[in-house]
């Protein structure tokens, strides 16, 4: 399978998506922002790019 960097500044998120790539045979490493990114890019090699934004909104009108 492939070999994957996980950027994401919040650790469940990084913790629950790193065990279900893993889970289906995955290599994935960590990083907590762009800058840990960028330095684990420059000595690895990464064969997919996923990018997820996921927006939580607060305010309950948002809602109907």
């Amino acid at each position: 399978m492939a070999r994957i960097l996980l950027i994401d500044d919040e650790r469940h998120i990084r913790t629950l998506v790193k065990a279900f790539l893993v889970q289906v045979g995955h290599e994935v490493d960590l990083a907590e922002n762009g800058m840990e990114g960028l330095k684990l890019i420059e000595r690895n090699r990464y064969e997919r790019h996923l990018e997820v934004k996921l927006e939580i909104r607060h305010n309950p009108e948002q809602f109907g």
